[in-house]
Order: structure tokens, then sequence, then C-alpha cells
């Protein structure tokens, strides 16, 4: 009985550590032209999970990793006002990829030079010093050219820190880091 329950245990601890695991879902389109995008338009990804500002955080650290790879970053404040004059759109209203018109996506082009423009969404964020390391963060986003709407990325990542931080630029570098 004794060993039963111990391998029981066994089990258990192993399945809740494999469902934690750090993961990188990248998947790009094969019509994709990464030689010629120099420029990426990043918006603020919505917040989710249990750390506050957890969108800010993962937009930070996904901007990071975009110019770590020698693309340049186009400042979400340039976005936001070609969006209230083309959609209308407000602070802390919602957007999504389905708003990006051609019409939007041509004078975010326009405008901002950048050839894509990036969106996306904390799914899971927490810290808990009862774990090592203490902070998890897993965000999805989406990359979108501006010339034709296609889109060109779908990524999924998460990661582990020692603060969200920490947690979000390892998760931003392993997802970007399989781009170009």
């Amino acid at each position: 009985m004794r060993k039963a329950s111990a391998f029981i245990s066994l089990v258990v601890l192993i399945s809740s550590i494999t469902c934690i695991m750090p993961t990188s879902d990248v998947v790009v389109s094969p019509t994709a032209d990464f030689s010629a995008i120099i420029r990426v338009a990043v918006w603020r990804f919505r917040d989710g999970g249990k750390i506050a500002n957890s969108g800010d955080i993962s937009t930070t650290a996904i901007e990071s990793a975009f110019m770590e790879r020698r693309f340049g970053v186009i400042s979400y404040s340039m976005i936001k006002e070609i969006l209230s004059v083309e959609i209308g759109y407000r602070e802390g209203m919602a957007f999504d990829s389905g708003m990006l018109t051609p019409r939007v996506l041509s004078r975010i082009y326009d405008e901002t030079g950048a050839e894509a423009i990036i969106i996306g969404a904390v799914s899971e964020s927490w810290c808990d010093i009862g774990w090592l390391p203490p902070c998890r963060l897993a965000a999805s986003f989406k990359m979108i050219s501006t010339a034709s709407g296609e889109l060109i990325v779908s990524a999924s990542a998460s990661d582990e820190g020692h603060s969200a931080e920490s947690a979000a630029l390892k998760m931003a570098r392993k997802a970007v880091g399989k781009i170009r």
C-alpha cells in the first residue's frame, strides 16, 4: 500500500510540474518576408492573471525582445492617435485584430513606417513565494502585416522568473527569437 501511495504522489507531482513548464508555440506564415520588415508597431497587451499591469509588463518585454532582434519599434502612443481618429478608440476600450481594417493598417504604415503591428494579451500571470522561480507569465500575440493585412505570426509563450518582469522578458525573447 505504501508503494502505491508513493507512486501516486510521484505521478501527481510530475503532473503538476509539467502543467506549468515554460512553453513557446510560434507559427510563422510561409509567405512572410521578414527581410521587408524593419519596424513594428506594438499595441499595449491586455492584462490577464493576478499581476496588476501584466499587459504593460508584457508590452515592454515584447518591445525589448523585438529591439534585441534588430527591429525598430513604434510606440503605443503613435498608434493610439491613429486609432482614435480612425475607429474612435478611447483609453480602456477593448481592441482586437478585427478593428485593423485595410484603411487603418494603411494609416499605421503611412504615418509610422511600421511594416507590421503586434497585438496581444496576457493569459496567465502570478507570483507565489512558494514556487521557485516565484513568478510566471503567459501571453499570446499576433503580428499582422500593415501592407496586406495578412496574419504573419501567431505566438503563445510562457516562462517563469524571479519577478514578473524577468518572466515576461524570458517569455518574449523565446517567442520573438523564433520569428527571425
